[in-house]
């Protein structure tokens, strides 16, 4: 069954559209889940903008993801030369794990957005916690808010083969990085595997916005993972797998 967001009505749903409609059309929403008079008004001046009836009211598709009929909610932002993935990721840091007892539940909908790899393992609760290792989950629900085909794998390793590769030489920001850390905590990671998007790159490093990151803190015992843009030293800390980019989206 299609959701539709309507005046009135709320939920995670709206909040992903307003953040849509703030990557891709700078409407400074903000993102409360509540299908307010300003929402109506941004999402009739994006049906205008692609050539849709000006109706104020926007439909999902049933597979999920952000599109309006067969028009898609901005798959870049307005220059072209951001996509909408990476607009979505960038508005997610700050989220974190909590320490101790509990879970974050925005990383739980991360966890979630990949709840056909938990049920073909028959490990439901690894969606349960925020101590699941969640890069994974975060990059597939950022490419799935923005409209995006679904990844299959909540494990790193395996998202080298998503959609469609990318050289080294064409690689661009938003690309889907897949990396091999040379020191990883086999605890968190039996792969030794990452995945986030590039956010930047040098001759001898690679920045990725990503989940499951470390979060700075002076006080050791407060440290976290959460949302960031984290920097690794190549090859000296890690080795890039793949560029990956949505073969759904123009590269």
């Amino acid at each position: 069954m299609q959701k539709a967001a309507i005046p009135g009505s709320n939920g995670v749903h709206v909040q992903s559209l307003q953040r849509a409609l703030n990557a891709s059309m700078n409407a400074g929403l903000l993102a409360t889940g509540f299908y307010c008079p300003q929402t109506m008004r941004a999402v009739q001046a994006w049906q205008a903008k692609v050539g849709l009836p000006a109706t104020g009211a926007f439909q999902f598709p049933a597979g999920g993801g952000m599109q309006g009929r067969d028009t898609p909610l901005r798959l870049t932002a307005a220059d072209g030369k951001v996509p909408l993935w990476f607009d979505i990721a960038t508005a997610e840091i700050g989220v974190e794990e909590i320490k101790g007892n509990g879970s974050s539940p925005r990383v739980l909908e991360y966890l979630q957005s990949l709840a056909s790899h938990f049920k073909r393992f028959q490990w439901e609760a690894g969606m349960e916690s925020d101590s699941t290792a969640w890069c994974a989950c975060f990059v597939n629900w950022c490419l799935t808010q923005a409209g995006c085909p679904a990844g299959r794998d909540a494990r790193a390793y395996h998202w080298k083969d998503y959609g469609i590769g990318l050289k080294e030489t064409s690689r661009r920001l938003g690309a889907i990085t897949v990396i091999k850390l040379n020191n990883a905590d086999p605890g968190v990671t039996t792969s030794g595997c990452h995945v986030g998007f590039l956010a930047g790159w040098g001759p001898t490093t690679i920045k990725l916005l990503g989940g499951n990151q470390g979060v700075a803190n002076k006080d050791k015992a407060k440290r976290t993972e959460g949302v960031t843009v984290s920097t690794f030293k190549v090859p000296a800390n890690a080795q890039v797998l793949a560029y990956r980019w949505p073969a759904t989206i123009r590269h």
